[in-house]
């Protein structure tokens, strides 16, 4: 049972995160644009389980907090690439690769 409660609360929260993400692309208040990533970051924390990637991911919001050049290329990619390429990036870049991968990865080498 927990097993199943968990798995439902991974998967409301990757889909969370894509919502976000998505959201991003048409986001043109600078505010609001800032609060929805910091929510992404937040829900991001609670995915991951390694602390590296906890650290990681409060290193990335805290440059993005201070406006490095970076959040203009990624404010370009999210509003100037497909939204079938954004999505595909999203999924297997940012979910796939970075978030729920990690725990895949250590479950995987844990049951070895």
């Amino acid at each position: 049972m927990k097993q199943v409660l968990a798995k439902v609360k991974r998967d409301l929260l990757v889909r969370a995160i894509n919502l976000l993400f998505a959201s991003l692309s048409w986001i043109k208040n600078e505010r609001v644009f800032r609060w929805s990533y910091s929510l992404i970051a937040l829900l991001a924390e609670k995915l991951a389980k390694k602390d590296y990637y906890v650290k990681k991911i409060r290193w990335i919001k805290e440059i993005f907090d201070s406006n490095h050049p970076s959040l203009t290329v990624t404010k370009k990619i999210l509003q100037d690439t497909n939204p079938h390429h954004r999505k595909t990036l999203i999924k297997t870049l940012i979910i796939n690769q970075a978030l729920v991968g990690t725990n895949k990865r250590k479950g995987f080498s844990i049951s070895r």
